[in-house]
């Protein structure tokens, strides 16, 4: 017994011994003091120093990283993305009524400029209207500047090698190797000045590239490429170029076989570089310059749908208040630039006139016609119900409201009904009308019909218009724009009505309670209209993932401060 337990007791002594070994750092011996003889010279040192020998440089302005693999919009409480979305009601796939199936989020390519100057108020109303126009036209715009290239690999190869204006071009490639995964690289004074379904565009949204692809007469303005290919060409660069070198078109003309591919000069893109500004408006002040380059994409924007702004407005009379807010949008859109500072002049990539502005007209079915822009709200089948008898109160007793929808109101549907007869025909049912109508909402960038569809109850925020449309629009009082008045009962029922739709969701920074009465009369609503307010929460769930994808992006991008609007300076 007595052997066993030594036994033991050794084997117990050789575990601990043997853990102590593998745990405990192999230098106990306290570092030496650092020698702080120099305190004054400390505050600046230590940046030089930390600098110097760092891993990385924690001083240098934030850079950009490769994109992240997922992407963050694909769900939310109030939507989720599903190939089966053309379904007619979204609770056949999320088995929840509060859910709505939205198509998968088109993937924007990437387009990349380089900005390596000193941050002006007028350089940077240029890259604002830059990013603006490339967002609205589907892409996924990013301001690259110095700090990007020097943490490529090769900045140190190159880094004082060429002539100052090459290097600067060398510079703006390694940038774009550095983040990029392949996508556009542009000049911020490029903007996309063309209709969305224009070919040139809609190509370089599908981010296909094969190779690098520079544009003939456009020097270093405009590339498109791949990844690998990016990679293959700066090694090119390096290993061929020499101090004589001056241009990346001259040094492409030697790059492998099959590597760079000349197209013709696009005529999507309107050029605003300091000499062609200077050659067709050389009396323009520079300030005035992100000015006009917003009137041209506002111009641009009115020749496109030279027929008329139309609004979609069945009982146009009745639902009027529904309405108020994208009459006055329509108003706005139609008023050409009153601030342009060079009235009837042109972008570089096309001719035309003075500005013609087109008609604001109304319809109140759907039609889809290219000359024209369609602009539409959708109410909730609960204000259908109460701004067509003002007379009778929603909200004021639970169960003769319930009775009144079943016994009164035996007209299903009725706002999508007469929205979509025609195109149509009178017997067609809810589920095929709830598609027609999410097919237009959910139309491809590359569509040759435009819309914008937005909630009667919350339209969409005045600082989203200039990302939905490219460029800023002058408010309705610069414009003197009369606001519709209407009825004025109608109005009362309208705005108390509206909080009781949205009852329960995030309105102007505070949170309504949903009344239990009255979320049962919605829910009454809802149930026997399917359609209508199918529509509905398809239209609000759409526009929410539009905005969320923006302010996602708008994020990330302020803390390089750059080109930043002023609600993204404030942040949210």
């Amino acid at each position: 017994m007595a052997a066993r337990r030594y036994i033991l007791l050794l084997g117990t002594i050789t575990l601990i011994s043997l853990t102590f070994t593998f745990l405990l750092p192999t230098n106990l011996t306290p570092p030496k003091p650092r020698n702080l003889k120099n305190l004054s010279l400390l505050p600046n040192q230590l940046k030089s120093e930390i600098k110097e020998h760092a891993p990385g440089n924690f001083f240098k302005p934030a850079t950009h990283k490769p994109p992240p693999p997922s992407n963050s919009t694909a769900s939310s409480e109030g939507w989720f993305s599903s190939w089966k979305w053309l379904n007619p009601f979204s609770s056949n796939i999320a088995k929840s009524e509060e859910r709505s199936a939205l198509p998968p989020l088109q993937k924007r390519c990437p387009v990349y400029t380089f900005f390596d100057g000193e941050k002006g108020e007028e350089e940077d109303g240029v890259l604002l209207a830059w990013r603006r126009a490339f967002w609205a036209q589907g892409f996924k715009p990013l301001v690259l500047g110095r700090a990007e290239a020097e943490e490529h690999g090769l900045y140190r190869i190159v880094q004082g090698k060429f002539g100052e204006e090459f290097e600067k071009e060398v510079m703006r490639w390694l940038a774009w190797g550095r983040v990029g995964t392949g996508g556009v690289l542009v000049d911020h004074r490029i903007i996309p000045m063309a209709p969305r379904d224009d070919y040139s565009l809609t190509a370089l949204r599908r981010c296909d590239f094969d190779g690098v692809t520079r544009y003939e007469g456009w020097g270093n303005r405009l590339f498109a490429g791949d990844k690998s290919s990016i990679d293959i060409f700066l090694k090119h660069i390096t290993d061929t170029a020499t101090k004589d070198t001056t241009s990346i078109e001259e040094i492409s003309k030697t790059a492998p076989e099959g590597l760079i591919r000349i197209e013709p000069l696009p005529r999507s893109f309107a050029d605003y570089t300091a000499r062609v500004v200077a050659d067709r408006w050389p009396d323009l002040n520079s300030s005035h310059l992100p000015t006009l380059i917003n009137s041209h994409l506002h111009e641009t924007f009115l020749a496109t749908y030279n027929a008329s702004i139309t609004l979609l407005t069945p009982q146009a009379i009745e639902l009027q208040p529904a309405y108020t807010a994208i009459k006055t949008l329509a108003d706005r859109l139609a008023f050409c630039p009153p601030r342009n500072p060079i009235p009837g002049s042109c972008p570089s990539n096309r001719p035309c006139g003075y500005c013609k502005k087109p008609n604001v007209t109304e319809k109140p079915f759907l039609s889809q016609d290219p000359s024209t822009f369609l602009l539409a709200a959708v109410p909730h089948p609960y204000t259908y119900y109460a701004l067509m008898d003002t007379t009778f109160s929603m909200s004021e007793n639970t169960q003769r409201s319930i009775r009144f929808v079943r016994t009164q109101t035996r007209e299903r549907d009725a706002w999508l009904h007469k929205a979509t007869t025609p195109p149509l025909k009178a017997g067609v049912g809810a589920g095929t009308r709830v598609l027609a109508v999410k097919e237009v909402i959910a139309a491809p960038t590359r569509a040759n019909f435009s819309s914008l569809w937005t909630s009667a109850e919350d339209p969409i925020g005045e600082e989203e218009i200039p990302w939905v449309f490219g460029f800023t629009l002058a408010s309705a009082e610069e414009l003197k724009v009369e606001k519709a008045t209407g009825d004025e009962r109608r109005n009362v029922v309208f705005q108390k009505t509206v909080g009781e739709v949205l009852g329960g969701k995030k309105k102007a920074g505070r949170v309504r309670q949903d009344n239990e009465n009255i979320a049962r009369i919605r829910w009454a609503v809802e149930a026997w209209n399917l359609g209508s307010a199918e529509a509905w929460k398809f239209t609000g769930a759409f526009v929410g993932r539009m905005v969320q994808e923006r302010k996602e992006w708008s994020a990330g991008e302020k803390e390089f401060g750059r080109g930043l609007s002023g609600e993204e300076k404030i942040g949210e």
